[in-house]
């Protein structure tokens, strides 16, 4: 009945019951180190699927977080951190920052040291010409298990280095992964600097081809954003040189900062935005950087920029918010930021487009209606035709609809709330919106004053 499921049956036991002596968990122990300890063909996991390569890792992990010195053990954790399918290795490094790391602090470093090393061996492998007839993953894996089994002996970790090309940026990716909460974090934050300002660098020059060497992938672009927005948002105020890194890669490298952003947005949400200070130091940065780019005036939809991306995930219109969500907690902690964007921004057309969207949707509860002079006076700056566009004009009958049916006593007792209304609703009618037409009259009826 249980064939073929011998190693999930030995790894849910192992994680069950890590430190029992039992006869099924000698059994489950022995099982996993043996075939752990057993160096799988490159592409193993490639054909058979990551999934149990990745589970084998985490366990293996937690076994030496409990029992570092059982036999085959370093044979193990040799191959796991030097095995070629990134997922599984990736898998292993997580489980070195949030299980090894607090039990075992000396070995987490030396694997953490090995994971640089194997991305160091990669790169200076391919580097070398008298290399490229071999294959450089089983040359920088050889030489990768053999300075892994030596400092496991000795229990002494080697020198790490940092990234000095994109050759592995994936390997260094998950070195920096497995160096999470590591302390003190000076290699940590040298190395992703470096490995940050290269992606920046290369982003900054023309594209190159899928395979190029400097080639870098949606999923490093990933991580490396997964990185440094964990690093940001630790920090206590903007004056780390980290939130330099940032307006680097505003500057140079816009898609990676799009990353950053969604990472940070991403991280504060499974939080459920307790940790809102630091999510705004990171916002207020960027915000900064990319509202007044004067790439973004453009009078015409046709034209381009770089920021567009970061723009429209700085504005919080690159997620697919819920229908009902009409008041984001972020925005409760700073209420006026809408109000400021469409102060600062207004006069971009594509800064209009998706504050209206943002207004309309889940920015409403904190721009609708005290936002609506600052959005009067953006739409005088802005041509009549970017109502052409139907989700701007929907978005825009929108915003008073709610403005003029849910907030209508407002409208009554503040003039100037009042008066901007009228304004937007009488654009909207120039731009041939019958809703608009009939709101216009029904708040111009509604009188000024409430009446006995």
């Amino acid at each position: 009945m249980l064939i073929g499921l011998e190693d999930e049956l030995a790894c849910a036991l192992i994680q069950q019951w890590p430190s029992d002596s039992s006869e099924a968990l000698q059994w489950a122990r022995a099982y996993l180190l043996e075939v752990a300890a057993r160096p799988e063909d490159k592409d193993a996991w490639v054909n058979r699927g990551p999934m149990i390569g990745e589970l084998r890792a985490r366990t293996l992990i937690l076994l030496a977080s409990v029992s570092p010195k059982l036999s085959k053990m370093a044979e193990g954790l040799a191959n796991i951190v030097t095995e070629p399918v990134w997922k599984v290795r990736r898998a292993a490094a997580n489980a070195i920052s949030e299980v090894l790391r607090p039990r075992q602090p000396v070995l987490a470093d030396l694997l953490t040291t090995a994971l640089s090393q194997y991305a160091e061996a990669l790169d200076t492998t391919f580097k070398q010409p008298s290399k490229r007839n071999l294959d450089i993953v089983d040359e920088a894996r050889a030489a990768t298990v053999k300075a892994v089994l030596s400092a496991l002996s000795e229990m002494m970790p080697g020198a790490r280095a940092s990234p000095k090309s994109l050759t592995a940026v994936k390997e260094w990716t998950i070195a920096l992964d497995a160096a999470r909460g590591e302390t003190p974090d000076t290699w940590r934050i040298q190395a992703l600097t470096a490995l940050i300002r290269l992606m920046a660098d290369q982003e900054d020059k023309p594209r190159v081809r899928h395979h190029d060497p400097d080639y870098v992938d949606y999923e490093a672009r990933w991580e490396t954003g997964e990185l440094l927005a964990a690093e940001l948002l630790e920090q206590p105020t903007d004056q780390s040189p980290l939130f330099g890194l940032l307006d680097y890669c505003l500057e140079h490298a816009p898609d990676l900062s799009e990353r950053v952003l969604e990472s940070t947005l991403a991280a504060c949400m499974r939080r459920e935005f307790a940790n809102s200070d630091a999510f705004w130091r990171v916002w207020d940065r960027a915000a900064t950087k990319i509202l007044p780019d004067e790439s973004l005036r453009t009078r015409s939809r046709r034209s381009f920029s770089r920021s567009d991306k970061v723009l429209r995930t700085l504005l919080f219109c690159s997620l697919p918010w819920p229908n009902n969500w009409n008041d984001l907690p972020l925005l409760q902690a700073r209420p006026n930021y809408i109000a400021d964007c469409l102060a600062i921004a207004g006069d971009s057309r594509p800064a209009l487009e998706n504050l209206l969207k943002l207004m309309a949707g889940v920015g409403r509860s904190q721009s609708v209606p005290t936002a609506l002079p600052k959005l009067r006076d953006a739409l005088g700056r802005i041509p009549a035709d970017i109502f052409d566009d139907g989700s701007s004009l929907w978005d825009a009958e929108t915003i008073c609809r709610v403005a003029v049916h849910e907030h209508r006593e407002t409208l009554i007792r503040d003039v100037t709330l009042r008066r901007a209304a009228l304004d937007i609703l009488d654009r909207l009618v120039d731009a041939g919106s019958s809703l608009a037409f009939q709101l216009r009259d029904y708040l111009a009826a509604s009188p000024t004053e409430r009446t006995a």
